[in-house]
């Protein structure tokens, strides 16, 4: 059931999507297709726990690239 709910709440979502999220969707559907039940939430969560640290990462990167670029102006 909550591999029904989660996958509902991710697929459906009523906005635009990017390329990326497009790509991360697909991952999910895949895997919900060949993934047993009982293993498929332990297996989501580390996803979206890698997804969150790769978002912090990106963040970090371009907050860097940023203020490099900032005190070359100055």
């Amino acid at each position: 059931m909550e591999k029904y709910i989660t996958d509902s709440i991710c697929h459906h979502k009523p906005w635009e999507r990017t390329i990326e999220e497009l790509a991360e969707k697909r991952i999910y559907r895949r895997l919900a297709a060949v993934i047993p039940g009982e293993d498929y939430l332990s297996i989501e969560e580390e996803l979206n726990e890698f997804y969150r640290n790769l978002e912090k990462e990106w963040f970090y990167r371009g907050f860097t690239e940023g203020i490099r670029f900032v005190l070359d102006f100055m």
